[in-house]
């Protein structure tokens, strides 16, 4: 996972704009390397990450799959953990790259 960090926010938020000091690029993976598994609405990677505190595999739902949840009143849409609408029964969506 890398990481864009802003050196001129020694804070953990910036005070103008309340965004964090440091972004997470999305995750990255190679069309090539995932032919060899079928992708489902479902799927849990291989792959750890870490919170600090506990590791745990991440859960990838497909793009049909998370528009169900958004449209059926289950989860509003959230990109990261500082949007404004991010309460604690919603579904935290982060993007993942497929590139050719």
């Amino acid at each position: 996972m890398k990481h864009y960090y802003f050196i001129t926010e020694p804070e953990e938020r910036c005070q103008t704009c309340n965004i964090r000091g440091r972004i997470d690029y999305p995750y990255h993976y190679n069309k090539r390397d995932l032919e060899q598994y079928p992708i489902k609405d479902i799927n849990i990677m291989k792959e750890l990450k870490s919170n600090g505190s506990w590791a745990y595999r991440p859960v990838f739902l497909s793009k049909k799959f998370r528009d169900l949840l958004i449209e059926n009143g289950i989860t509003r849409e959230v990109i990261n953990r500082d949007d404004d609408n991010y309460k604690s029964r919603d579904w935290l969506f982060e993007p993942v790259v497929i590139i050719e």
